[in-house]
């Protein structure tokens, strides 16, 4: 699935991320940053997820699997708020970015 990593990265009022990130910079930090059981990845996993890194690094359009996707997604749990970890898989999943609106009463 093609995805831009270079989208900027929207709160739940349509406002920019006062740090302007970008769904690079979440995904990036999603697979780079450690988190607890990363000494006991195997090998190869490892690796994958090295190149996956390489990927993201590049930005603009890149390809994603459904695998890397998976991954950003149980890793960045882990790791952001969540409205940033929210708003980055509405991105991963295609979803566009609308500034959500309570229901009216």
């Amino acid at each position: 699935m093609k995805r831009d990593l270079d989208q900027k990265m929207y709160d739940l009022d349509g406002k920019e991320f006062g740090d302007k990130a970008t769904l690079k910079v979440l995904c990036f930090g999603a697979i780079a940053t450690p988190i607890q059981g990363d000494d006991q990845i195997p090998m190869d996993k490892k690796l994958k997820q090295y190149v996956l890194l390489q990927k993201i690094h590049a930005g603009g359009e890149v390809d994603l699997t459904a695998e890397d996707i998976a991954l950003i997604k149980e890793r960045g749990a882990k790791h952001f708020s969540i409205i940033a970890f929210g708003r980055m898989v509405d991105m991963l999943e295609g979803e566009p970015l609308k500034a959500v609106k309570p229901d009216a009463a």
